[in-house]
């Protein structure tokens, strides 16, 4: 799923990304609550959710970490996510 989520993220990037960090933390909230029904397709939907989330994450974080990050410091803090 964080295959899916790299390539449909440029869709994304038009929403810019404070608004697809409240998208990922509506994903995983959602998946939280689906996770908590005790049965298998529940756990397949859930765990196929946070895995989309994980790569959306993974997507939007290092950009906004260096857009946030003083130009000095920008790979340092880059690298370290």
């Amino acid at each position: 799923m964080a295959a899916v989520a790299s390539l449909i993220a440029p869709i994304f990037g038009k929403l810019g990304r404070t608004k697809l960090f409240y998208i990922n933390a509506a994903i995983n909230i959602l998946a939280a609550i689906i996770i908590q029904f005790d049965t298998t397709a529940c756990l397949l939907i859930a765990r196929a959710l946070f895995g989309f989330a994980m790569g959306l994450y993974f997507y939007v974080s290092p950009i906004f970490i260096s857009e946030m990050a003083p130009s000095k410091d920008r790979g340092k803090y880059t690298n370290l996510h």
